[in-house]
């Protein structure tokens, strides 16, 4: 099955450090290294090691970052036939504050304006046999008219949002599995509308979603040897899309998200850690989970 994803890909530095400073505090570093990374590029390639068949509509700056980002997905097996670069862009690039400790993070971004994708860039032929759409939201008129795109041929839209931007109130309307971390949802999330799914990632503390017709579940996460968690969100992101497209039902999807996310900690970086299906699938079946 294809996956049609639209948003952010980076270049991240990892450093790992024994603590996480306080302001104007010091911290010994400890190793350091580059490794793709994104929000949305995590999710897709997550999806590809999980069976899926992504397709992506990568951004890129015509530089060193953007080369090792479109070499790094298209060796994943990403369809990046509508990937486009910026000429004279730099690509987007993140810093990631790691402490010993797994669990705790620090993310400096930046993604250059010339990197968006515009409306008028969403083509129908994007949409050729695919199963499912997925969007992390930060371009608000381009996911809005792959959304309208989307429900017109009835295929389910997924939404990884974790910033709130000014378009995002009206982008919510088009979104049919609504994927946030705890810290978004705390700001406060309209009711599900119907026909709408909310998932909340919880960290440690697994997931909980409901609907507007009042299904509701909860999952709790699996004990794994983390070592980073940089990469959980997308991970959880690619087990529940996975799930959904195979008709799974909702305490199901959660788990199998949950013990994707899990198995993503056990790496250092975003993508290291991002399971294949067997291994979802062992853990799932031998682990007791949390709570």
């Amino acid at each position: 099955m294809i996956i049609l994803g639209l948003g952010n890909s980076c270049l991240d530095t990892l450093l790992e450090l024994d603590h996480l400073p306080q302001a104007g505090g010091k911290a010994r570093l400890l190793r350091k290294c580059e490794q793709p990374g994104g929000q949305a590029a995590g999710a897709m390639v997550g999806c590809a090691r999980l069976g899926l068949r992504p397709r992506f509509l990568l951004r890129t700056g015509d530089d060193l970052a953007g080369e090792r980002q479109r070499a790094a997905l298209a060796a994943e097996g990403l369809d990046l036939r509508w990937a486009r670069v910026a000429p004279g862009a730099a690509s987007a690039q993140a810093i990631i504050l790691t402490a010993q400790r797994a669990g705790e993070r620090i993310v400096i971004w930046r993604t250059p304006p010339e990197l968006a994708v515009h409306a008028d860039e969403i083509e129908p032929a994007m949409f050729d046999g695919v199963a499912a759409l997925y969007f992390d939201g930060r371009d608000g008129a381009a996911c809005r008219r792959a959304a309208e795109m989307a429900r017109a041929r009835g295929l389910p839209v997924i939404a990884d949002l974790d910033c709130w931007y000014p378009h995002t109130p009206a982008l919510l309307a088009w979104v049919d599995h609504l994927i946030v971390p705890e810290e978004f949802a705390a700001a406060g999330l309209p009711p599900a509308r119907a026909g709408q799914t909310i998932v909340v990632t919880r960290g440690p503390d697994g997931a909980e979603a409901w609907s507007a017709d009042g299904e509701r579940a909860a999952a709790p996460a699996f004990p794994v040897a983390a070592v980073d968690a940089t990469g959980a969100g997308d991970a959880f992101h690619a087990g529940y899309i996975v799930a959904l497209l195979e008709g799974w039902p909702l305490p199901e999807r959660l788990a199998f998200a949950n013990a994707a996310a899990a198995l993503a900690c056990t790496a250092w970086g975003a993508q290291a850690g991002l399971p294949r299906r067997a291994q979802v699938e062992a853990l799932l079946h031998q682990a007791v989970p949390l709570g």
